[in-house]
């Protein structure tokens, strides 16, 4: 599977070079700390994820896709290629996403849980990760992939967020959505 990624990932980068006009904004906020990162996001349209791979200087794990995403072999083997990981529970995602960060992996999560051209609400899961793990929580804002016809896609990436003076869960995602938003 790592070769395949190895070489599909300049034929898709390429892809999007012919096909958008992509401006990535403070990208030095992604560079390695050494640590594990958490990096949350809006959700306009399923092509997100893909641009995220190409662009991002992180290797990461995408959680949360739902059930439908794997109902095929052929679903099923995109979203392995992709690291995305199946999400059917609470418990469940919580666990995924802890042990990744756990073994050093850093993870993507779309707090929104769905993918909309406006932002909704979020939905806590990512913010009880954090406070499980105490890992870096870099916010990302995508807009422009929720127009057929946009060609232009704008990654604002925020800087890390700090959460520690939050004593609930409903804090820290209300503080995550408020970074999001204000990028």
């Amino acid at each position: 599977m790592e070769l395949l990624r190895w070489i599909l990932t300049p034929l898709v980068r390429l892809f999007l070079r012919i096909r958008y006009r992509i401006t990535v904004l403070n990208i030095g906020e992604l560079k390695n700390s050494g640590r594990p990162v958490m990096i949350i996001s809006n959700h306009n349209a399923l092509i997100d994820s893909v641009i995220y791979k190409c662009v991002l200087p992180l290797d990461f794990h995408i959680c949360g896709a739902r059930p439908v995403y794997f109902s095929t072999a052929r679903k099923r083997f995109l979203m392995a290629l992709a690291r995305t990981i199946r999400v059917t529970t609470e418990e469940q995602f919580l666990e995924d996403c802890t042990s990744l960060l756990r073994r050093k992996q850093n993870i993507l999560v779309y707090p929104e849980m769905s993918k909309s051209a406006r932002m909704k609400s979020f939905v806590d899961w990512g913010a009880k990760v954090a406070r499980l793990s105490g890992v870096n929580v870099i916010p990302v804002r995508i807009t422009g992939t929720d127009e057929k016809d946009q060609r232009t896609i704008r990654i604002n990436i925020g800087r890390p967020v700090d959460y520690s003076a939050c004593s609930h869960v409903e804090e820290i995602n209300d503080l995550f959505f408020s970074e999001i938003k204000s990028l």
